[in-house]
């Protein structure tokens, strides 16, 4: 009789456990009212499609379900309409190889931490580290284990208080260097219970640095037509944001009288009025400290567009691939390597196939393919650079700035008369005369 009352005793203790490890956990998803069904999937129930529908009976777009769930962590998502595989929007955590929500489901033994300070993603602008959490008992109400507790500063132990009355941790440190840190808080009960850990990632930035400001590249435009600047690579060495973006135009050809738009942007606009040299500068800042001036310039062209030949010889191909051409085409950044879009001929059957492009002034990296399947380099061109396969490409550079001469002659009593004033600079510079006489 004594066995069986001592049976029975120990059924319904491990009865009782079972009932207070288990949980209602109520999961919710608001879904687009196009949605027909919703389910949830996770490891708790195999990552079944059917087991679980959740519905919405109202129709106000909210889809729930509960479970009866053991305390441990759980993956799971949404399976929509038996197609659309989607993470909780709801929640922030997840984890694993494919990035399943998490949900976490506490045994009411289980003590708990929360509200750890600093918060994620701080910025502490003290050298003076103050760092909390709250602490919560479980069900059994049996204390924190003060010995079996850790403070951890990017893993390094440290000495931390705890303030009974308040429930708090607490551990203060001075003369912080800056940088990036990591906290964690490991916890257990006088019973042996662990909490959950908890972390924080934050950044002390005691010593503001101003930001670096990089204004871009030179660009090349074409007057009447748009152009936007870029802030380039400006970013702040303490990973504050840029609050401010100055930019001026400082100088300009003579005559223009361009404005620039939205001049405190990132991508302020102008559009040249005339041919020639413009140069802005810029200053940010990111709400403490400033930057340095960098300046950027713009060359506008009353026309740029300059002929330039691509030619490849049938010897040359054959000597390296043995083998003849049958078709050759230029492909590169100037035609965003089409490998149609500039065809080369042999015009006049002497071996050799060219072909002439329009281009801006600039330095354009380009290939030749032959017979549609050999990319090689213009083997008459030595200048090249890296095309990140573990080859290189050919590069050609645009840079016929050379003044435009235009003189006309008429006769006059006893002399010749030349008139230069047609003579121009591509680049609305100012455009020096110098005669020579063969006389």
């Amino acid at each position: 009789m004594r066995r069986i009352i001592g049976l029975v005793l120990l059924i319904s203790l491990m009865v009782i456990k079972s009932v207070w490890g288990q949980q209602q956990i109520t999961f919710k998803l608001i879904a687009s009212p196009i949605t027909k069904s919703v389910t949830l999937v996770g490891d708790f129930n195999n990552w079944s499609k059917t087991a679980n529908p959740m519905s919405d009976p109202d129709g106000d777009g909210i889809w729930e379900t509960t479970m009866i769930l053991e305390p441990g962590e759980y993956q799971y998502r949404f399976l929509l309409d038996d197609i659309h595989w989607i993470k909780d929007p709801a929640n922030p955590i997840w984890k694993g190889e494919h990035s399943n929500s998490i949900r976490l489901v506490k045994s009411p033994q289980q003590p708990e931490l929360r509200d750890i300070r600093p918060d994620i993603g701080a910025t502490i602008r003290s050298s003076y580290l103050a760092i909390e959490a709250q602490y919560i008992n479980g069900i059994g109400e049996h204390g924190l284990d003060v010995n079996n507790t850790k403070v951890l500063l990017d893993g390094k132990q440290q000495n931390f208080s705890y303030l009974e009355n308040s429930s708090k941790i607490e551990c203060k440190i001075n003369q912080v260097e800056d940088g990036e840190y990591q906290v964690e808080i490991q916890a257990q009960d006088l019973a042996g219970n662990q909490a959950q850990p908890v972390s924080s990632f934050f950044l002390i930035n005691n010593s503001n640095t101003p930001p670096v400001v990089d204004a871009g590249y030179t660009i090349v435009a074409d007057v009447n037509s748009m152009v936007q600047l870029n802030r380039g690579i400006c970013f702040d060495p303490d990973k504050d944001p840029i609050r401010n973006y100055n930019w001026k135009l400082i100088f300009k050809p003579d005559g223009s009288e361009v404005r620039m738009d939205n001049r405190n942007t990132v991508f302020p606009n102008f559009i040249p009025d005339k041919a020639g040299r413009y140069i802005f500068t810029l200053k940010v800042n990111d709400g403490q400290a400033e930057s340095d001036i960098d300046s950027v310039d713009v060359y506008a062209f009353a026309k740029r567009n300059y002929p330039i030949e691509f030619s490849l010889s049938d010897s040359a191909f054959t000597a390296i691939y043995k083998t003849s051409i049958d078709s050759v085409a230029v492909a590169g950044e100037f035609n965003r390597w089409s490998e149609t879009a500039n065809p080369m001929n042999d015009y006049n059957k002497d071996g050799i196939w060219t072909v002439w492009i329009d281009l801006d002034p600039g330095e354009f990296e380009y290939k030749f393919i032959v017979n549609g399947e050999h990319w090689i380099t213009d083997p008459n061109n030595l200048v090249k650079v890296a095309d990140g396969w573990h080859g290189f490409n050919s590069v050609v550079t645009v840079s016929n700035l050379a003044p435009v001469v235009d003189v006309k002659a008429t006769f006059g009593p006893d002399k010749f008369i030349f008139d230069a004033s047609a003579c121009s600079s591509k680049i609305g510079e100012k455009v020096n005369l110098f005669v020579a006489s063969g006389y």
